[in-house]
């Protein structure tokens, strides 16, 4: 959902910086597809571009639903003001773009890093390079500066007609309906209503809506839980417009702040958010993680299999967002068409359970080979988070030349076209330049920031916090050591990916942990803790496995938890598998010392009982919990060398003494 506010705010913001262009060749690039009284009535509008002197705004970005989704519905302020044509400031609540007309900065907010650039003579297409980092809409980019409005509208809405007048606060306005380019916009359908409102006065744009709806409802009714949605409108409210007046120095100017870093390159993500095709940087220049996975028709696709050939691999997402998997396949197979003859293998990993409703809701057998991939083990070999996707392209000698975040546009598939020629005619791809750990360590930065959510609590005091150090972390939980040897109750874990990283309070890694992981659901609780199995150190992961009844939308609700303990060499020791009880599965996974005895047991919840495994994975407690159990610790707190077991009930926390 937060992707797609922020395509639409982009998709507006767009509209107003259009708004400001000085240059007009309207007259000679007639609005194809709109109607005879929507032409004539935009005629008025291109008539205002060309006297335009200054312009500046104040816009709320909202959601119009009756679905919760937190700060989301709230409005996002974006302001904007632009002079003598190449003099502008645009500010949302994630980054400011501004130019002084012959500099131009670009500032993101949360990562807290700038760039400076010379402003190019083609400043949309310079604009276009940040844009369309952030895996957005490439075409805003290069209209967004643009001196032919019309290209916006076409770009942006096709088929407007005039639907009468509305009034939108002091403004008389035109309406004109019409719906979304889907070729150009991801996240949005063919038939995605919209509305535009033109101030009558001078045809400016006051108001955009766009009508998520029916997609939403779609989107919902395949997600886990069928969430019902009947209304869901992004609305971008553009007020207190002022033409050809002084504006403020302050409306314009623009200087980072003295704690921002200036960096020589933005990496993926850093202007949207970090998410979808979130992809390993360390996978640059470097060889194609191998894998083999069952593919759509009952056979098998391996990577090895498509050495000496160019491969375009995308991930799919599984679960829900088919309308968006549909039109990605249906690129996928025009690329594949394009390139047979050249040797180009074009392959969709699906990342879900649900291939058969995916194939069915495309209506047609792929012209792509489909692979499978439902417990998105592959997909954690190329993106940083097992939910994301997007496409890698991978040469001839099986090196990844080439990475497209989220789903594929006509943009996307237009830059993957250009790097195959690229890579076919005998090129390296910049984008295959082996990164440095210096330059890691700022693309995790970056990202990091670019993830934070806006709008949140008004900072107070917040110099008073200051970052002593910081870790690479790629998910689970944090969990703190049972002590017993040199590595004590100082020092706690996180997972990066395939293993666990032991911290010291000063930040210091002093041992890594490899952890083999069961196979995951999607939707479900992926959870560890370490301490002593038996004389030596190790891992308890555990993590749940999908059941066999499907609900809407291909999600199929987990049947059981499996935890898998390892060495510290990463050798599997033990598994266990646990089905739900009473529609629990096993939570609050901790490890410690509770009966006095060489080495840890494993604690947690299960069923509505504390349950306590030895260190070989045998049970030797399951002690009903009244109440609902809602966390566990296990420590020793009255450092007697046996810990205890605390649980935090609906209504009463409780100490557990393990007795032989």
């Amino acid at each position: 959902m937060f992707r797609t506010r922020q395509i639409a705010l982009l998709l507006t913001l767009s509209v107003t910086v259009n708004a400001a262009s000085q240059e007009t060749e309207e007259r000679d690039n007639p609005l194809e597809g709109y109607s005879e009284r929507a032409i004539s009535l935009q005629k008025r509008t291109f008539e205002t571009f060309r006297d335009l002197k200054s312009y500046s705004d104040d816009g709320i970005v909202e959601m119009k639903t009756d679905a919760a989704f937190g700060r989301m519905n709230e409005g996002q302020k974006i302001t904007f003001a632009m002079a003598g044509g190449r003099r502008f400031r645009l500010d949302t609540p994630t980054h400011t773009v501004a130019s002084d007309g012959r500099e131009l900065t670009v500032y993101m907010k949360n990562a807290q890093r700038y760039q400076v650039k010379p402003i190019e003579e083609d400043i949309a297409k310079q604009i276009e390079e940040y844009l369309g980092l952030a895996g957005m809409n490439i075409a805003v980019g290069q209209i967004m500066l643009s001196p032919k409005p019309a290209k916006l509208f076409t770009s942006i809405f096709k088929e407007l007609d005039v639907a009468g007048s509305e009034r939108v606060g002091e403004d008389d306005c035109a309406v004109l309906e019409g719906k979304m380019n889907a070729s150009e916009i991801p996240m949005v359908t063919s038939d995605t209503p919209a509305r535009v409102y033109l101030r009558k006065r001078d045809g400016l744009i006051r108001r955009v809506e766009i009508d998520l709806s029916e997609m939403m409802k779609k989107q919902m009714e395949q997600a886990p839980g069928g969430m019902s949605v009947s209304e869901f409108k992004v609305v971008y409210d553009v007020r207190d417009i002022r033409v050809n007046e002084p504006l403020e120095e302050s409306r314009l100017a623009f200087s980072p702040p003295s704690s921002a870093k200036k960096v020589e390159k933005f990496y993926g993500g850093m202007m949207g958010g970090g998410g979808p095709g979130a992809q390993q940087f360390e996978l640059s220049g470097h060889d194609a993680p191998a894998f083999d996975l069952p593919a759509h028709g009952g056979e098998r696709v391996s990577l090895g299999d498509y050495r000496g050939h160019v491969v375009l691999l995308h991930f799919g997402v599984g679960g829900f967002g088919f309308q968006q998997s549909d039109r990605s396949i249906e690129k996928l197979e025009e690329i594949q068409r394009d390139y047979a003859d050249k040797g180009v293998h074009v392959i969709y990993v699906h990342t879900g359970s649900n291939a058969d409703k995916l194939i069915e809701d495309l209506g047609h057998e792929p012209g792509v080979v489909v692979a499978l991939d439902p417990d998105r083990a592959t997909a954690g070999e190329y993106f940083e988070e097992q939910w994301s996707f997007g496409a890698v392209l991978i040469d001839k000698e099986g090196v990844v030349q080439g990475r497209y975040a989220g789903f594929i546009t006509d943009p996307t598939t237009k830059a993957m076209r250009s790097d195959l020629d690229k890579l076919l005619g005998g090129e390296t791809l910049p984008s295959a330049k082996k990164m440095t750990a210096e330059e890691i360590d700022e693309a995790f930065e970056q990202r990091t920031g670019a993830f934070t959510m806006p709008g949140g609590a008004e900072p107070v005091n917040e110099d008073r916090l200051k970052e002593a150090w910081s870790v690479r972390a790629s998910g689970g939980n944090i969990a703190f050591s049972s002590g017993g040897s040199k590595y004590d109750d100082r020092v706690f874990w996180v997972r990066d990916k395939g293993r666990v990283l032991g911290i010291s309070p000063a930040g210091e890694t002093l041992i890594e942990l490899p952890i083999q992981k069961a196979t995951a659901d999607m939707f479900g609780q992926e959870t560890f803790a370490v301490g002593k199995l038996g004389s030596n150190w190790g891992v308890v992961y555990m993590s749940t496995i999908a059941g066999d009844e499907q609900q809407p939308g291909g999600w199929r609700p987990p049947k059981a938890a499996v935890l898998t303990a390892t060495d510290a060499e990463g050798h599997e020791l033990w598994k266990v598998e646990l089905k739900a009880e009473n529609m629990q599965l096993p939570q609050h996974l901790a490890l410690g010392d509770v009966d006095g005895r060489p080495g840890d047991e494993v604690i947690f919840f299960h069923g509505g009982a504390v349950c306590v495994l030895d260190s070989k994975g045998e049970v030797l407690v399951r002690k009903p919990c009244p109440g609902w159990a809602s966390w566990l610790i296990v420590a020793d707190r009255d450092r007697d060398e046996q810990a205890e077991i605390y649980v935090r009930s609906q209504y009463k926390l409780t100490r557990l003494d393990y007795e032989r």
